[in-house]
């Protein structure tokens, strides 16, 4: 499938332009240019938004080749010349991600080097497929078109890591990340939609089944030792928004007060990631292990039942800023903090039709204030980068 909107390409191209200007504070420009009431320029080279009345582009405009016809603001940045790739360094063995934390905040180092994840959560679908398709399965000269298509794409944003659920074989993993310089975050999902205990389909899981704990364990000891050292894994992630499952019944959660059940569901579950986190620590020192959390749902049960996570993995839709995201998860859990989910569509349903300006404007917010989160800018420090939801 395609990536809809070149919009998207400049958003992530500004948000990588500003990040490359360590020390220096930018603003999201209003449509005439500088900040609200502040009568400043925006920085130099950043793409302003569209003035009230523009036009606004049609997604086969740019699927026709007819960007320069377009108005400035939406023409693209430089990128690699086609077919070209970015320097990768080659190796036997994994990349070595690690966190670092000083007086001025959080970074992610990967083989030494600060990275700011830049990511999407990416996959491959054609046009009439539905979630049946098993790309992974497919031969390898359909994998290697859809990649080279994909990738590029993806390599000429700026976008430098993707998020995949199990299925992806680890010589994947290689080849974009060789090929394309771009990382790939690794998602066991922990039983979020079900899982097959003793040959029976369970859905909802209940997180308190030791049966299935030893599963989820088995599969994630043979997950790491598969994966551990695939050249372009950058992290291990557990879980997608599994706080807001947890509906399983049982009599040693019936018995609790009904207002007391959510925490008790929720003690069983995160102590299961923090178990979990453990185990992958104990397997595999080479690469951090996150989560994929609700939003802020539970913070401190997961600061009790999973002291050792590295990284705060959060999906989060709550408009064009995050409000005291970052606050809190610095004050109260003292994690770095990486969207695993966040921005817009481009579908107005107000006027039924595809509008990218405002998926422009909401996207190049929520980029910016990473920006401004991440480390040494000044304020909390604890952004390390997002992937936003394709």
């Amino acid at each position: 499938m395609r990536i809809a909107g070149a919009l998207v390409f400049v958003l992530l191209w500004s948000a990588v332009a500003a990040a490359q200007q360590f020390g220096e504070k930018t603003v999201v420009p209003t449509p005439s240019g500088g900040p609200a009431g502040s009568g400043k320029a925006p920085p130099p080279g950043a793409p302003s938004l569209p003035a009230p009345g523009a036009p606004t582009p049609r997604t086969d405009d740019f699927a026709r080749g007819r960007a320069s016809e377009l108005p400035a603001a939406y023409s693209r940045p430089e990128a690699p010349p086609p077919g070209s790739a970015p320097t990768i360094p080659t190796t036997d063995g994994p990349n070595v991600v690690k966190v670092h934390k000083d007086a001025r905040g959080y970074q992610l180092l990967v083989d030494g080097k600060p990275t700011m994840v830049f990511g999407m959560n990416w996959g491959y679908m054609p046009i009439g497929q539905n979630y049946t398709y098993d790309f992974w399965s497919k031969p390898d000269e359909v994998i290697i078109k859809a990649l080279d298509a994909e990738m590029r794409w993806l390599r000429d944003m700026h976008v430098n890591v993707i998020r995949q659920y199990l299925g992806i074989p680890p010589r994947w993993i290689t080849y974009i990340y060789e090929k394309y310089g771009i990382y790939t975050v690794l998602n066991h999902d922990m039983g979020r939609y079900g899982m097959r205990i003793d040959d029976v389909w369970v859905n909802p899981i209940d997180y308190s089944n030791e049966r299935f704990r030893e599963l989820v364990k088995e599969q994630i000891t043979e997950l790491v030792a598969e994966y551990k050292d695939t050249p372009g894994l950058l992290m291990w992630l557990l879980g997608n928004e599994n706080n807001y499952g947890l509906y399983w019944k049982s009599s040693e959660i019936e018995n609790l007060p009904e207002a007391k059940q959510g925490d008790a569901r929720a003690t069983f579950l995160y102590s299961l990631f923090g178990e979990v986190t453990d185990l992958i620590h104990s397997l595999d020192q080479n690469h951090p292990v996150s989560m994929a959390n609700g939003d802020l749902g539970f913070l401190e049960v997961i600061k009790e039942e999973c002291p050792n996570i590295d990284v705060f993995g959060t999906n989060v839709y709550r408009g064009m800023s995050s409000g005291d995201l970052f606050e809190r998860v610095d004050k109260e859990l003292g994690r770095p903090l990486m969207y695993t989910e966040f921005g817009a569509d481009a579908f107005n349903a107000k006027t039924g039709r595809e509008d990218q300006v405002a998926q422009a404007q909401y996207n190049r917010s929520l980029w910016q204030e990473i920006y401004e989160q991440s480390y040494g800018k000044g304020r909390v420090g604890n952004a390390i980068g997002g992937m936003i939801f394709q």
